[in-house]
């Protein structure tokens, strides 16, 4: 059975959207299998009115990787809120392969899938979740999640798109425009650029393209190399810093900068640079 948002995310759910459903199969649930069930049919639907009412008010949910540890409802959602501020997460899908009930206890097991700050992962997550009922709520829970293997399997497709970023603005070349295309495909419609050390400011791929077209294609600029000697990831940004050489206006240059980049469902949303520009000036100015 494929179910969409899974324990983490689905209470991500409950949290940014709005409780326009109506209570349905959870008010029927009365045994753990049922409760199990009625659980992850809301997931799938995500009825964020089935769902907070599934869950006690004095709900003790444990996630050792975040870490978490909430000892009632309201703390639970406090603590998604804050774990939020830093990831965005939506496609997830997870397949229950494994369930044993044993009293008022359930455990499943399976693998998730989900998108992390745009970047889907590649391959699934393994994952085991414990519940404990009290009536008809989910009165403890505790989920086990492979964070780990999740994070690298998403920064390397996030480091994929910085690097192929790279290596096609070091393409570029008078009179191709092709190759202008291809690095302005990493941007996403909507992108912003931001320059503050140039005081420059850009929105959209289309004028981003423009401007690297403009020194470019004229050959005012040529052979580029961006030389990453440091490189760090966390929320969705990628940082860069290292070396700029080439040819500006005839004359050679090396360069500091560092970026960052904002990336989501495979491009970037979001970039700013700083470069030293004093080496620039000395090359015919910026």
């Amino acid at each position: 059975m494929r179910l969409h948002i899974t324990g983490l995310v689905a209470l991500l759910s409950c949290v940014i959207l709005p409780v326009a459903r109506a209570q349905r199969s959870s008010a029927n649930a009365t045994s753990p299998r049922a409760i199990v069930d009625a659980y992850y049919r809301a997931y799938e639907a995500v009825d964020t009115a089935a769902m907070y009412a599934m869950f006690h008010d004095s709900l003790r949910f444990e996630d050792p990787g975040i870490p978490l540890d909430a000892k009632s409802k309201r703390e639970y959602i406090d603590g998604i809120r804050r774990y939020l501020l830093a990831n965005t997460l939506t496609d997830v899908k997870w397949d229950i392969r494994r369930r044993v009930f044993e009293g008022d206890w359930a455990v499943v097991e399976g693998t998730l899938r989900m998108t992390v700050n745009g970047v889907q992962q590649r391959q699934p997550t393994r994952f085991t979740t414990l519940m404990r009922f009290a009536g008809r709520k989910i009165i403890h829970q505790i989920d086990y999640i492979d964070y780990a293997s999740m994070r690298r399997d998403q920064y390397v497709d996030g480091w994929q798109v910085i690097d192929g970023l790279y290596a096609a603005a070091d393409a570029m070349k008078q009179g191709d425009t092709g190759a202008v295309d291809r690095f302005a495909s990493f941007y996403a419609d909507t992108a912003s650029y931001e320059d503050p050390t140039a005081g420059l400011v850009g929105k959209g791929r289309s004028q981003i393209r423009a401007a690297f077209a403009d020194a470019f294609l004229s050959g005012q600029w040529g052979d580029m190399k961006h030389t990453i000697d440091r490189r760090v990831v966390q929320g969705g940004w990628y940082v860069v810093e290292g070396t700029i050489s080439g040819v500006r206006r005839d004359k050679k240059f090396t360069a500091r900068f560092t970026a960052w980049h904002r990336v989501a469902r495979g491009v970037i949303v979001h970039q700013i640079d700083y470069v030293d520009y004093r080496w620039l000036k000395s090359a015919g100015g910026v």
